[in-house]
């Protein structure tokens, strides 16, 4: 079985983080009516400051290396 490298994110991902984060789960929060005001804690509304503090609790969030073309995930 071949490994897949993994990359540690760091505070400079926050950016990255969030956007993937809320765009991953946009759909669900559309089919669902929600949004920042009836549910500000579902992921759709996911914004850096929610990395920070996971990050300052000290959360570590990795990605798989293949994904990443240079510094930077494909298809961004």
């Amino acid at each position: 079985m071949q490994k897949m490298p993994i990359r540690e994110m760091t505070g400079a991902d926050l950016a990255l983080i969030a956007m993937l984060v809320s765009e991953s789960n946009k759909d669900v929060a559309a089919s669902f009516g929600l949004h920042a005001e009836n549910c500000p804690k579902h992921p759709s509304f996911c914004t850096e400051s929610w990395g920070s503090a996971d990050v300052a609790r000290g959360d570590v969030f990795h990605h798989g290396r293949r994904q990443w073309r240079g510094d930077r995930l494909r298809g961004l």
